[in-house]
């Protein structure tokens, strides 16, 4: 299939499938394309492939969208799959399907788990309230993995003024 600017002067489309209204019974399940591999020999690296060779733009490699009716699912990724979706090595956040983790969120090591965890890489900074709501046997750790050069534990109120029952500490 061949798309040039002389075919089609308004918008080039190089393969359009079309499901027009047959006015058949609504509820009758159609697959508008399919790719089916059947080779049992050889393992096939893309059923679908979508590169960019030239030296233009391609915008979007996969768009969908919404003009008229409604779309249930955007994309369906089936129960048995290995890795949902892996991203390349110039990506720094993965979304591994598989086990429902979003990893290397901004830092390698920084990561979502399947379990509500937050696991940091480096440090946490809040800017509001934090409340740690702890249930029977929980705790907070506070771990050095050698021998501490700063304080472990620093309350600093230095913007504070005088005030009766505000304090740095209260237990």
């Amino acid at each position: 299939i061949t798309n040039d600017a002389a075919t089609d002067v308004l918008t080039q489309r190089a393969l359009v499938v079309a499901n027009l209204n047959d006015s058949a019974s609504t509820g009758t399940l159609e697959t508008l394309l399919q790719i089916d591999n059947r080779d049992i020999n050889e393992i096939v690296t893309n059923g679908l492939l979508i590169e960019q060779t030239g030296a233009g733009t391609l915008t979007n490699a996969l768009n969908i969208a919404e003009t008229a009716g409604a779309i249930t699912t955007g994309i369906n990724i089936g129960n048995s799959l290995t890795t949902g979706i892996q991203l390349g090595t110039g990506y720094t956040t993965g979304i591994d399907a598989n086990s429902n983790i979003i990893t290397n969120i901004g830092a390698t090591g920084t990561d979502f788990t399947a379990t509500g965890g937050l696991t940091l890489d480096d440090i946490l900074t809040v800017n509001d309230d934090l409340t740690v709501n702890l249930a029977a046997g929980e705790n907070i750790e506070f771990l050095d993995s050698a021998a501490p050069t700063v304080d472990v534990l620093s309350i600093v109120s230095d913007a504070g003024t005088t005030t009766n029952d505000v304090n740095g500490l209260e237990i």
